[in-house]
């Protein structure tokens, strides 16, 4: 079977930081058509092919440091890890098999990284963001402001909860992963994730209730 490559595409960063590759990437001739992340992988993997491991950065960059900045608090340090994450992925993808999603391998890296970053690192208190101070005086119909709203929720989210239950809650909502990719990404079974997730909403679901509480009485007294 011959082995096609997507052409080649620049990598972008949030950062002025270097390539994680750190070399040209082949010269050689490519012609558009295997188009999944596991087909891309696995040439990279096969045939050393820089411009495939280029188009998954550009794939994977934007949901990954989405993941991480939330999961460490910090955009800077976020930044760092996803460095790190790329520069990991590369050197290891002689391991990576294409029966992988490749979703979950790089989703791996990251949140062991992440929850290295962690435990080295003071973890804010709950009462340090308490959702009183969030969502007072948003208006839900402003799209800026319900952006920071969002943002702020998930702050609080990586707060109440312990850093696998958040990791399960990110990838369920905003990666739309299954209870079994999320078990492979934490090191867990499929049903020891849907435990996991069910306990996770029920303990934020129990401390959101506090600003509902809040919030009726705040409009009473308006």
């Amino acid at each position: 079977m011959t082995l096609q490559c997507p052409p080649p595409f620049p990598l972008h960063r949030h950062s002025q930081r270097p390539s994680p590759i750190g070399t040209p990437m082949s010269s050689a001739p490519h012609s558009p058509g295997l188009s999944t992340d596991e087909a891309c992988a696995q040439c990279a993997r096969l045939r050393q092919c820089d411009a495939c491991f280029e188009e998954l950065v550009k794939r994977f960059q934007s949901p990954l440091l989405h993941f991480l900045i939330r999961g460490v608090g910090s955009r800077h340090d976020a930044e760092d890890l996803l460095q790190e994450t790329f520069l990991v992925a590369y050197r290891k993808l002689g391991r990576y098999r294409s029966a992988w999603k490749f979703s979950t391998w790089i989703f791996t890296i990251a949140n062991n990284l992440a929850t290295s970053s962690w435990r080295r690192h003071s973890r804010p208190t709950v009462g340090a963001m308490h959702p009183v101070e969030i969502v007072c005086d948003v208006d839900p119909l402003g799209n800026a402001q319900e952006k920071e709203l969002h943002d702020k929720l998930w702050d609080t989210v990586r707060t109440v909860l312990e850093p696998d239950a958040f990791t399960a809650l990110w990838l369920s909502y905003v990666e739309s992963m299954p209870a079994d990719q999320i078990g492979q990404i934490l090191g867990r079974s499929a049903n020891a994730a849907r435990i996991l997730l069910h306990r996770a909403r029920a303990r934020l679901a129990a401390h959101l209730a506090e600003f509902d509480a809040f919030q009726e009485s705040h409009h009473e007294k308006g």
